[in-house]
């Protein structure tokens, strides 16, 4: 080229300087991704004759970012000096985070940046991530060349927030580089909730493999990378190397959740038994569990024996959490008798009260020295209920029930409407309209894509769709997204959501319990797999042992453990271990008698095994106990409902259920769980018209509630073989 410039006239190569550049393929579009030649074509042209085309070729490829540096790393070795010279100087502004077309400020700040220490280094890149206009392509250049680590790890710890502020604004640019940039300097810098971001942003890209090869090119033994890999392999159901990954990254809790999930009892006791902190009622807490789980029956009593003596050792500091550690072991009993020494009566009422030992809680109040205010005001509460004589007003307050019943309208409920009377392309409109109004909100852009896809626009559905489960990567935006959904009937849209979030939330999580409880169990048990669902909910017990977990309402301690018992006896009953299956019903009824959901459940599979004579066992037992209490204690209303609600389901004795039903709303007439007992004994009994006015009130009250919708379809249908959803 050389060469040729020197021989050329001085008038034509001013001529040439002043030539307007030819057009070229790769200046019909700006995406590289749309022209894979077209970066060749410029590359080429770094080098042309005339300086119009070389400039043309220069700022093409300059824009394309990170997407041009393999081509132009190549052409800076390359033996034309122009060309290398181009490509090298276009290779440091690419690295630097300047980009073409800059503004003044942005380019002051990219300048800067180098110069800076490890705190104003940050101030500049948050200052560039919340300037959605310009700012974002420069501030992930610059973390892209970061080489301090502690640069990194603070910008995505204290400023998270910000990056997916960011993400948002570039997925709403339809620019999916950017977000899968910063997710990766995120996983790298090890932050979880950008892993956790990276592994459902690939997920929903459908680019997991593609993301499992190049996370197992990076060199090294590095944690965060094996982090991430334990993460993306978890995603695509590989347990293996999940595990693999685990065993790598250096982490013991990561290990354990990880042979948790895959359900490992056996190393995992073996573990637990090699770091013993035989003072530490965490640790013995999941070493009872873990040895419960594998079958070691000495080792498991041992363990619970411990967990008494060092809870009673210390009852102020202890009793409680060794109360913990004891029922999320199925020793209730003992739960309940350490709760009683350590004097906590209001706790120990409710857990009583759950168990229908009303007797022992009028003795708990005989003696409450030591006990504290709030801790007596509990067993006072209780204790009233379960001996009152005074009954409330058995006149419904019309307006208290619908204030209870109904929800704020809020900016939503239009195009809802609209939604729910079918109106698809109506509904799409406001729905588009609202997520103009609030750029990066999931719920409005979901919505409207859902709607244009029911409105035979599939296609831009589906996108809006994909987008707005981008936008919520972090987990609080993706459990409303989810929750807002499911209250909208649209079930298998907010299945989709749980299901991602069981699949990418961070092990152990509160979002992976909530993913278990909302999405995994409910699964199984469609499918009829309860010993999956039994599984599932043992895993979601084992997470409140953690002493930075804990449940609000004692009781839910206990219906872990009904739930776990419940769904194992279905198990068997599935595996056609009828005798096992009728000795672990026997079991629940003692640990749990009275409660109505082992019979309700069993009865139709029961049925269906030709089991009958079992199933009018469980049934009368059942309702000779709950009866029997309804005698003795005759003003509690939730007493009375379970028994009228026991009957319905199971199709007995309505006659009885119905007196119970029709006195549980006369104890509480605003109680809508009471009035839809009423609705479903009188269903039950062929009084339809009865029936249909008391749940036509409802979805008057309620109508965005899809339970009640569904009761009312039920009731017109005149369908009493379904049981109610």
């Amino acid at each position: 080229m050389a060469s040729l410039r020197s021989t050329l006239p001085a008038a034509v190569a001013v001529a040439l300087l002043l030539q307007v550049p030819q057009q070229h393929a790769y200046a019909q579009t700006n995406n590289v991704d749309q022209n894979p030649a077209g970066l060749a074509e410029a590359i080429l042209d770094l080098g042309h004759p005339r300086f119009a085309e070389r400039e043309q070729a220069t700022r093409y490829l300059w824009s394309q970012g990170p997407k041009a540096d393999a081509a132009l790393r190549q052409a800076a070795g390359s033996d034309d000096p122009e060309v290398s010279v181009r490509a090298t100087q276009i290779l440091k502004w690419i690295r630097a985070g300047l980009m073409p077309d800059m503004p003044e400020n942005i380019t002051a700040l990219v300048r800067r940046y180098p110069l800076c220490d490890e705190t104003t280094k940050q101030d500049i890149l948050l200052e560039l991530l919340t300037d959605h206009d310009h700012g974002i392509p420069s501030a992930t250049a610059l973390l892209r060349n970061e080489s301090d680590n502690r640069v990194h790890k603070r910008i995505y710890s204290t400023a998270s927030a910000a990056v997916l502020d960011a993400v948002r604004a570039m997925l709403l640019r339809d620019d999916y580089d950017i977000p899968l940039e910063l997710f990766r300097l995120g996983a790298l810098a090890d932050n979880d909730t950008m892993r956790r971001a990276l592994v459902l942003f690939v997920l929903e890209r459908g680019t997991v493999a593609e993301e499992i090869q190049h996370w197992e090119r990076l060199p090294g033994p590095d944690s965060p990378v094996h982090m991430a890999l334990l993460y993306l392999y978890r995603a695509a159901g590989d347990q293996i190397n999940a595990l693999r990954h685990a065993e790598l990254c250096g982490r013991d809790s990561i290990l354990r959740t990880i042979l948790q999930e895959q359900g490992a009892w056996q190393r995992l006791a073996r573990i637990q038994d090699e770091k013993p902190r035989p003072t530490d009622l965490e640790w013995l807490g999941y070493r009872a569990a873990y040895h419960r789980l594998a079958g070691h029956t000495n080792q498991f009593e041992h363990t619970i024996s411990d967990i008494e003596a060092l809870a009673l050792d210390d009852v102020e500091k202890n009793a409680w959490y060794g109360a913990e550690a004891l029922m999320l072991n199925d020793c209730h009993e003992r739960a309940i008798a350490l709760v009683v020494k350590s004097r906590r009566l209001g706790q120990a009422a409710e857990l009583l009260f759950s168990l229908h030992r009303y007797d022992d809680i009028i003795a708990l109040a005989a003696d409450t020295a030591g006990v504290d205010t709030n801790q007596l005001n509990t067993l006072s509460l209780i204790t009233n209920i379960v001996t009152r004589t005074v009954l409330p007003s058995t006149q419904a307050d019309a307006g208290a029930a619908k204030e209870l019943a109904s929800q704020e309208a809020g900016p939503l409920s239009e195009a809802d409407a609209l939604a729910a009377n079918g109106e698809w392309q109506a509904a799409a409109t406001l729905y588009g309209d609202l997520s103009k109004q609030q750029p990066g909100a999931p719920l409005p852009l979901f919505l409207q894509g859902l709607a244009l896809s029911r409105s035979n626009r599939t296609a831009d559905g589906k996108r809006l769709m994909s987008t707005a489960s981008l936008l919520a990567v972090d987990p609080p935006a993706q459990y409303l997204l989810a929750t807002a959904l499911s209250k909208r009937a649209h079930t298998k849209e907010s299945d989709r959501q749980w299901e991602l979030a069981f699949r990418t939330s961070a092990c152990g999580s509160w979002q992976w319990g909530e993913s278990l409880r909302r999405f995994a169990i409910p699964n199984a048990r469609r499918i009829g797999d309860h010993a999956t669902a039994a599984f599932y909910a043992e895993l979601n017990r084992l997470r409140c042992l953690d002493k930075s977990s804990g449940l609000l309402e004692v009781t839910g301690y206990l219906n872990f453990s009904s739930k776990v018992a419940v769904y194992r006896v279905l198990a068997e009953l599935e595996s056609g271990n009828i005798d096992l299956a009728t000795a672990r019903m026997h079991d629940y009824q003692r640990m749990f008698p009275g409660d109505i959901e082992l019979a309700i459940m069993l009865r139709p599979r029961l049925e269906a095994l030709g089991q009958q004579p079992i199933a009018n066992e469980l049934f009368d037992t059942t309702f000779a106990f709950l009866d029997a209490l309804c005698r003795k204690y005759p003003n509690m209303g939730h007493i009375r409902n379970a028994t009228a609600w026991l009957t319905a389901r199971c199709r007995r004795r309505l006659d009885d259920g119905l007196t119970h039903a029709q006195r549980a709303v006369q104890l509480e007439p605003r109680s809508a769980a009471f009035i839809d007992t009423l609705a479903e004994v009188l269903f039950q009994l062929r009084k339809n018209d009865e029936a249909l006015e008391l749940m036509r009130k409802f979805v008057e009250l309620e109508p965005d509630e899809p339970y009640f919708r569904r009761q009312l379809t039920r009731f017109e249908k005149n369908d009493t073989a379904t049981d109610p959803e």
